[in-house]
């Protein structure tokens, strides 16, 4: 995704959660997007957002974690905003707004929604729901695979499995819930929201077991 917005865009923001320890997963993603400036020899800049700022009660840290992640890429502008208090969320429309490009060609149709392939409006729906669900609880290090996609010949309706895979024992039980019920609330909400986008009847099959990387002999799994 980052190395196509670098062919569409003249900024890559990078959205980081300040109040989270950044694993391989986000520094990955800041090495990306320096790489992406690398390469457009200057024509893309790269933006640094450090969100939820409200919830780091020593505001110096947030200029060390600010120098560490300059010390990895070099970003031209850095906000530090709070989407759920509104802080520095202006500032950050202000210049959005200030430094956007017209454009003479639309890259997509009026009628295209999203770049995202089905799969990939699958991949994100169960994404988001789990971590609105989990909330502060969620563990970032989520997998997902898709282990079936089946369309009923007879009314349209998709069947849709896929495997949630984690990293660590203890978090199959944070996703699963007690009884089954985090689970299954994760699975109604995508299952609504994919029944609408897609237009048809949508039943989602969710598996949550670790990941093979991090194979345990006593490993839990489960199924919804």
């Amino acid at each position: 995704m980052l190395t196509c917005a670098a062919v569409l865009l003249p900024a890559v923001i990078v959205l980081i959660d300040a109040a989270k320890i950044l694993r391989d997963a986000e520094w990955e993603v800041i090495a990306k997007a320096e790489k992406i400036r690398e390469e457009s020899k200057g024509g893309v800049n790269l933006i640094l957002v450090l969100n939820k700022v409200d919830l780091v009660d020593d505001k110096k840290k947030l200029i060390a974690l600010t120098e560490t992640i300059c010390g990895k890429a070099s970003f031209s502008e850095v906000f530090m905003v709070s989407v759920d208090t509104n802080d520095g969320v202006d500032d950050l429309e202000d210049f959005l707004y200030s430094t956007a490009k017209p454009c003479e060609e639309w890259e997509y149709t009026s009628g295209q929604r999203t770049p995202m392939t089905d799969y990939q409006r699958v991949v994100e729906t169960i994404r988001e729901k789990a971590f609105c669900r989990l909330n502060k609880e969620v563990p970032y290090e989520l997998e997902q695979r898709n282990i079936d996609w089946f369309e009923s010949p007879k009314d349209g309706s998709l069947r849709i499995e896929q495997q949630l895979l984690v990293t660590r024992k203890q978090h199959i039980h944070i996703y699963i819930g007690k009884g089954g019920a985090t689970l299954a609330a994760i699975k109604r909400s995508a299952q609504s929201e994919l029944s609408k986008v897609f237009g048809r009847k949508v039943y989602l099959l969710l598996h949550v077991a670790l990941n093979k990387d991090n194979a345990d002999p006593e490993a839990v799994s489960n199924n919804m």
